[in-house]
């Protein structure tokens, strides 16, 4: 009897560590589970509390061109501008982002006379036809910082190309207009393309309706062979 009891205290205690081990190699594994989850968590925590999409988006431009140096007003009055774009935060961190942009940009704008003119514009290379619209196609690199979760503050950098095409009948704008009126023997202006450069500050609010935010752009470009203007606009984005 007492060799049966001692053969059963053997038996137990060697057996006892094997079922120790797999409990603690279980206890290990759902440890390890649990981590995993915790941090699968967080992270859709933190977006949750992000509320905010970044990645490809539209964009929408409201605003008004001035030119300040050799078309300023009242030798131009700005009446508008519009533009539309896509672009994408290609760096998405909770503090900063950087995007890049491509835009269409529509300025519309009333122009004293062009007789007038040869009063009011000092230098000859300046005349243009009067009221005048300029189309443009820009490329922007955008940096952006967000000192509270849902405002941003940023510096963007343009570049692209213009038109600004004659709106009157050619033929009578290069003979009544600049043969007899100014007196000149080539157009000054609308001839070609021009080059604008620049860039300006930027302010985006993300709203709570999801994918919608809205903001303002100050753009300066320096327009190479027209003027120096400033675009300010605001916009309404859409980050699909």
């Amino acid at each position: 009897m007492k060799t049966s009891i001692i053969g059963l205290s053997l038996l137990t205690f060697s057996i006892m560590p094997t079922f120790v081990a797999a409990e603690n190699i279980d206890l290990d594994g759902q440890e390890e589970k649990s981590k995993r989850q915790r941090s699968t968590k967080a992270v859709e925590i933190d977006r949750d509390v992000r509320e905010i999409e970044r990645g490809m988006y539209s964009k929408a431009n409201v605003g008004a061109m001035l030119y300040v140096l050799n078309h300023p007003s009242p030798i131009t009055n700005p009446v508008h501008s519009i533009s539309l774009g896509i672009g994408k935060d290609f760096v998405d961190r909770e503090k900063m982002s950087m995007a890049w942009e491509v835009n269409f940009l529509q300025t519309v704008h009333n122009g004293i006379s062009y007789i007038d003119q040869l009063d009011y514009v000092p230098n000859p290379a300046n005349y243009f036809q009067g009221d005048t619209r300029g189309f443009a196609l820009l490329g922007s690199y955008e940096v952006t910082k967000y000192p509270t979760r849902r405002l941003g503050v940023g510096l963007k950098l343009n570049a692209g190309i213009m038109g600004m095409p004659v709106r009157m009948d050619e033929t009578t704008y290069d003979t009544v207009v600049v043969g007899s009126t100014w007196g000149l023997g080539a157009r000054p202006n609308h001839g070609g393309p021009y080059i604008p450069v620049g860039g300006g500050p930027t302010f985006e609010y993300y709203t709570k309706l999801a994918h919608f935010s809205v903001g303002a752009d100050v753009d300066v470009l320096y327009i190479i062979g027209w003027d120096l203007g400033i675009n300010p606009t605001g916009y309404l984005k859409y980050t699909f």
